[in-house]
């Protein structure tokens, strides 16, 4: 989900890359603001979060394969991977805890104090909120669900790194594969990972995609993967987000993008070359792409926060999405530089 394992070298070769995940960070923005014609245009919007995944596994195995091959324990990849994702994550919750708290004392929303305690306390640590109303795994910042299964996730990629063998790849896929097609199926909601009711989903989901991807850079440096045009990935990417179904159709589509269509995504266009200024803009909206995908549902909040207090009429459409998402751009450049890198460093030195 993030950029942070790759050195520079890396982020050249895999710079495509980079760029579809800035993409798919602005696509999951439309799943929570209110944006007009946009939603309609893209309804599978919500897909982006697979393709972190995918990429995930991708990036993990380029960067630690070796290094966990070599002795690095699963408490240190779990500490450097917390290192990477905590300080934003925090950022991110704190708005969001200060919003919850300014709209309980406003008597804007009704919050039971335990309720809103639970909240601030098992968000802090960045656990899942037990009991939450409506169920959701992180009421206070929704796509942080999101982050907990990525942890989980690596956690298991380190214990299993040094016998990932054909056997162990097919047992896992499949296992994990099948029981993320049977939940798409089993609930009436596919789309619903970020709740306690669809954990199963949630969790199969992410180790099928994530292992996935560890798989295709494993073929990758054993064989050389294609090179198609780079511009052909965003128009595939956006087709896919622009598919329209309803019903058990769209359960189907939902695990058929998972299952097959994003690790393909991958595995086509890792090693697209892209040239000139296309770069470095896919190398900068890869590299803010995790500051705007955990920050912006704090950042919608705030805006309609403040246009609620200024009695402005509600943030809708195409102007408010273009709003939240330009702030989230703009917030996640400020915090990458004043705040994350400087937060890390200092997490570094004091766990080293």
């Amino acid at each position: 989900m993030d950029s942070g394992d790759m050195n520079a070298q890396d982020k050249q070769r895999y710079t495509l890359l980079d760029g579809l995940r800035g993409l798919a960070a602005l696509g999951v923005i439309l799943d929570h603001v209110p944006s007009g014609p946009l939603v309609h245009i893209f309804p599978g919007r919500y897909l982006g979060v697979q393709f972190f995944f995918v990429l995930s596994g991708f990036v993990m195995c380029h960067a630690y394969r070796e290094r966990l091959a070599s002795g690095m324990s699963a408490i240190e990849l779990l500490r450097v991977r917390f290192i990477r994702l905590y300080p934003l994550y925090l950022l991110a919750f704190a708005i969001a805890a200060v919003l919850a708290l300014a709209y309980a004392v406003a008597g804007w929303r009704h919050y039971h104090p335990h309720e809103l305690a639970t909240m601030i306390w098992f968000g802090a640590l960045m656990l899942p909120t037990p009991f939450s109303r409506g169920g959701a795994l992180y009421p206070l910042n929704g796509p942080s669900w999101s982050l907990f299964f990525e942890l989980v996730v690596n956690f298991i990629y380190s214990l299993v790194a040094r016998w990932l063998t054909p056997a162990v790849f097919v047992v896992m896929l499949t296992v994990s594969g099948s029981t993320y097609v049977w939940s798409c199926f089993a609930h009436t909601a596919a789309t619903g990972a970020w709740q306690w009711s669809h954990f199963d989903m949630g969790l199969s989901g992410v180790i099928y995609d994530f292992f996935m991807g560890v798989l295709i850079y494993e073929i990758s440096t054993r064989r050389r993967l294609p090179q198609p045009p780079a511009w052909l990935a965003f128009i595939v990417y956006l087709a896919i987000l622009m598919v329209s179904l309803h019903g058990v159709q769209l359960q189907a589509w939902i695990a058929f993008v998972s299952i097959i269509l994003m690790p393909l995504l991958v595995a086509l266009f890792a090693n697209s070359e892209v040239k000139g200024a296309f770069s470095k803009v896919c190398a900068l909206s890869g590299a803010l792409s995790y500051g705007v995908y955990i920050l912006h549902v704090p950042i919608a909040g705030a805006i309609t926060a403040i246009t609620d207090k200024l009695k402005l009429p509600p943030g809708q459409g195409m102007g408010m999405y273009f709003l939240v998402a330009s702030t989230a751009l703009l917030a996640a450049a400020i915090a990458d530089v004043c705040y994350d890198r400087p937060a890390r460093k200092l997490l570094n030195r004091l766990f080293a």
